[in-house]
């Protein structure tokens, strides 16, 4: 194209560059094939992957269901073993209730006993 541009005596090419613009033409036909095979190609990858994500999102996701399925479960059974608890504990204070006050003094003085020599037990090993 310089070369063109700056012939003092002939000019191969008229000023338009007519023979420069049929160059790229030519380069641009069998350029834009490639490039739209290659996108092609891209778009099947990228189709793939897009697959396997959304596999692999779905599986997670039914992982999570049971998971909070089995949460939700153990929230049940603590909840039975709370209530049951209560009711013990308060069945506990009954039958404490009817008891003379002697007997109750007896009770908790063996209770203190025995929590001393669980302490002492510990502390001996």
């Amino acid at each position: 194209m310089l070369l063109n541009s700056v012939a003092w005596f002939y000019h191969w090419d008229p000023m338009p560059l007519i023979l420069l613009n049929l160059v790229f033409s030519t380069q641009a036909a069998y350029a834009s094939p490639l490039i739209l095979m290659s996108q092609n190609r891209q778009a099947a990858k990228d189709r793939i992957i897009a697959e396997s994500d959304y596999h692999c999102n779905v599986k997670g996701e039914e992982e999570i269901r049971h998971i909070m399925d089995h949460l939700d479960h153990q929230d049940d059974l603590i909840l039975q073993i709370v209530k049951r608890l209560e009711e013990q504990h308060m069945e506990m204070r009954e039958h404490l209730a009817r008891l003379d006050p002697t007997m109750v003094k007896r009770l908790a003085t063996d209770v203190q006993q025995l929590a001393g020599e669980q302490e002492e037990q510990k502390n001996v090993e």
